[in-house]
This record gives structure tokens, sequence and C-alpha cells, in this order.
């Protein structure tokens, strides 16, 4: 925890920190853990895009359109698949670390710095201009750490720090909006295993600075089925079945970051690493819809062209709607539903109970 002990050399605030520590442990009472800092792309993102000039936007309808808050810049009609777990270990939902507002007390819970076409590469997503690849939102962490010290002391940052929940959630615009691009100069440079190996060593790097930073428990999120989502069924297949051969990547990748996060356990001491499998149950959901209230799980509800998997999200009549959001798995071309992230959202919970032994409860 260095950094904290950095940020705070040569001050002597024993009294203050003494007293703001207490006022941020007694805002996090009720809460199962005091706060999460999240990291990664779209499916995560709940506003950092508004204030970028880029093609990846979500603030405008029909996004937001079953949440009371309407469209904030979620890539989904409702709640990202980490709002649920906000819900369910008792934390407000996180703050976007570009909104103005989020500053002083309201940092004291947590900051998200994902960002829609965010990638682990820094040129990942770079068709849609701008956006927060992973070591840029680092670079952003930094300076909410600077806030933290300055309002907790560096005991209270660093206490702070190895009490809360990181949650990455990175590396789908990696194949999607990079390798996978048709034309992609980065698929005729590097063969699959190749590209893979590039993407898993920047990613432990990513993951070995934020334990420098003072992370302790980290969950990982791995990539999903993304053969499966309505843009890949548009580009690829001609029976909405899910595409084997983009599935097969996505599997290969989860089996490196498995073993890479293994390393780093053993390497970062003290650190707590977990590995969040997304890809079964949404594959689960594809084989078997039923079984989870889906009827729809190879056309996104909201979107245009075959499987509406080929046009954004616009307003009608821009875009076709379906009727019942809640029996879809996917919400647009690329993401799931609110309902399909409430499932996922549960499942997350409870792996990081079992994990992190974080206890029952919910909140709001």
């Amino acid at each position: 925890m260095e950094w904290c002990a950095k940020a705070i050399h040569g001050r002597r605030l024993l009294l203050v920190v003494f007293l703001l520590v207490g006022r941020a442990r007694a805002a996090a009472a009720g809460a199962l853990v005091p706060a999460m800092f999240i990291f990664g792309d779209s499916l995560v993102d709940v506003g950092n895009n508004n204030y970028l000039l880029t093609l990846a936007k979500a603030n405008v309808a029909p996004y937001g359109i079953d949440s009371p808050w309407g469209a904030t810049g979620r890539f989904c009609n409702g709640k990202t698949v980490l709002d649920v777990v906000c819900e369910l270990i008792g934390l407000p939902y996180v703050p976007a670390f570009l909104d103005p507002s989020t500053k002083n007390a309201r940092i004291l819970k947590g900051v998200n710095y994902a960002s829609g076409a965010g990638g682990i590469l820094d040129e990942s997503g770079k068709n849609y201009i701008e956006r927060i690849s992973m070591s840029q939102q680092l670079h952003y962490f930094q300076q909410t750490l600077s806030g933290l010290v300055q309002q907790l002391g560096s005991s209270g940052c660093e206490q702070l720090l190895s009490d809360s929940l990181f949650a990455i959630v990175i590396g789908n615009n990696d194949y999607i909006n990079n390798y996978l691009l048709p034309d992609s100069a980065t698929r005729f440079r590097y063969s699959e295993r190749q590209f893979q190996d590039l993407l898993l060593a920047a990613y432990a790097q990513h993951l070995t600075e934020l334990y420098r930073l003072g992370a302790r428990r980290m969950v990982v999120a791995s990539l999903g089925p993304l053969g499966c989502i309505p843009s890949q069924l548009a580009q690829k297949s001609s029976d909405g079945a899910c595409v084997d051969s983009v599935n097969q990547l996505m599997l290969g990748f989860n089996l490196g970051l498995q073993d890479m996060l293994a390393s780093l356990r053993s390497l970062l001491p003290g650190a707590r690493i977990v590995y969040a499998d997304t890809y079964t149950p949404v594959a689960a959901m594809v084989a078997t819809p039923g079984a989870y209230g889906m009827e729809s799980v190879n056309r996104g509800c909201c979107g245009g062209g075959r499987f509406n998997g080929q046009l954004p999200c616009f307003p009608r009549p821009i875009s076709n709607m379906c009727s019942n959001r809640s029996n879809h798995l996917f919400w647009d071309p690329f993401h799931p539903t609110d309902a399909a992230n409430v499932i996922l959202g549960h499942r997350l919970f409870q792996a990081l109970k079992s994990s992190f032994g974080i206890g029952s409860g919910s909140g709001g």
C-alpha cells in the first residue's frame, strides 16, 4: 500500500484521520464491504462515456427505459450486473469517475472507471473514437487515491482499500473491437495464441499495478460467449446459432486468464483474487432459455438488421424494439438485458460470499 503512504508523506493529521476514518466506517454501516471500485468496459459503464467524444454512448432513450433514472449512460435497459451486486452488498450504486459530482465524501464508497469500448490494450476500441482504456482507468484511480488520502489520511486510505472490493470486467473490446474486426491489422500481425498471450501479459501488468496501488480483494470476470451476441450472429451466423470459432477464442482466453490469476496469487502477498466465470451462466441461458425465464436468446431487444445485431439501439422508428424485455437475454447488439444482469448479479454475489467470506444480506 505504498501509494497511500507516499501521498501523505510529511503530513501530521492524526486527529483528523481518526475522525474521518470513524465517519467513513459509520457511512458504510450496514454494507458488507465499505466500498467498490470498478474497472471495465460497457458491461459496467455507468456514465463515464457521457463525458467523452465517442460513438459509444448510452445516455439517450431507449437506454434506461426500465430504470427510474432513465438513460444514465448504462448500456442496458436497466441495471448493470454490478448495480445488482451493489444492491445485494448494501452499497449505493457506484458513481462514474468523470461525473463532476464524484468527489469529496462521495468517493468513500467507491468509484466506477469503466468505459464503453475500453480495453486491456490502449488501441482496442479506437473505432469508437474516445474511450478509457484500462491503463487510463488506473491513472484515474490514482487521482481518486489523492482524494481518499486527503479525507482519510494514509492509514485510513490503506484500510479502506484493503477492505474494499475491486471488480474488473474487461477484455471484450480487445476481441470484438480489435482482433475480430473485419480486416483487422492486429489479426494479420498475431496468431490467435499470440494475441491471447499479448492480452494476458498486459492484463497481468494492469492487475499488478492495481495491487501496488492498494487493491487486495479483486474479482476478475471472464469473457462471456461473445460468439452468441447478436452483433457476431449478424456477421457470421446463418441461422442464429452461436459462432463456435469465436467462442473457442473466449474459452482459450478464459483458461489462460485462470492460469494468470493463479500465478498472481502466488506472486502478490495478501492478494485475494477471484475468477468470476461469466461464460458458463450466459451459455446456459442460451442453451436452456426456459430455465431462466427467457424466450429470445439470439436477438437484441433493441436494434436493427439481422438478429437486431447490425444497427445500434436508437429510438423508434429507427430501431426495432421488442414488446417484452424481461424474456430477452440481449438488450442490444452487444449487451445483456436488465433481466439477464439480475441473474448474473445474484450468481456473482454468491461467488463473492463464498470466496471473500462476505456475509449474507441485501441493501439499496
